[in-house]
């Protein structure tokens, strides 16, 4: 029987309560919680050293917009699972955000991807 290993996660969100608030959830669920930013250059540079598997990533983020950094993060791992979080009712940013962690046609195939929205 295969053993499952726990998933690495991060998040990133602005707002401290919120913060707690997603510790707590992920914690109850067993989560690894390996890291939490509050901005975009924390979360990228939390991403590159824990190398996490699921990023949870609000799209308003100071010093860099979420979309960014979700294009980084795509970028230095096309497998990573990000999940937007967000109020944003744009439909061009939300579509952005799709297109933005879709996988290259390259590494398509070689593992499944998984988006939530």
């Amino acid at each position: 029987m295969r053993e499952r290993r726990t998933k690495k996660v991060i998040f990133v969100e602005k707002d401290s309560s919120y913060r707690m608030l997603l510790q707590k959830i992920l914690k109850s669920l067993n989560c690894n919680v390996v890291g939490e930013a509050s901005g975009g250059q924390d979360a990228i540079d939390y991403c590159e050293r824990k190398k996490p598997d699921i990023v949870l990533l609000n799209i308003r983020i100071p010093l860099k917009h979420g979309l960014d950094v979700l294009k980084l993060l795509k970028k230095f791992n096309p497998c990573v699972v990000v999940i937007m979080i967000t109020t944003v009712t744009e439909e061009e940013t939300i579509k952005r955000c799709i297109a933005a962690s879709s996988e290259p046609e390259s590494t398509r195939g070689n593992q499944a991807s998984q988006r939530v929205w």
